[in-house]
């Protein structure tokens, strides 16, 4: 996705317990994946192609939410 979508960085967490819309804690046994698990994923786009990115966000992402944060990028090495 990033040189299609200008992506400057991106990072993906994915998380031991979730907590979510359904109110419910969903918690990963030992060496078990479960589809509940919630992942992060982290971005910094250029403002100029946030909308695109967005739009394809909405059309990909089944359950969870999506949120922008600005930010000033200080520095990127």
């Amino acid at each position: 996705m990033s040189p299609k979508k200008k992506v400057i960085w991106a990072t993906v967490t994915k998380g031991l317990v979730g907590y979510g819309k359904d109110r419910v804690i969903h918690k990963q046994k030992v060496f078990s994946f479960s589809e509940k698990m919630p992942i992060v994923i982290e971005c910094i786009v250029p403002c100029e192609n946030l909308k695109d990115l967005l739009n394809e966000l909405k059309n990909v992402v089944e359950e969870g939410a999506v949120f922008v944060t600005p930010i000033d990028l200080i520095m990127n090495k």
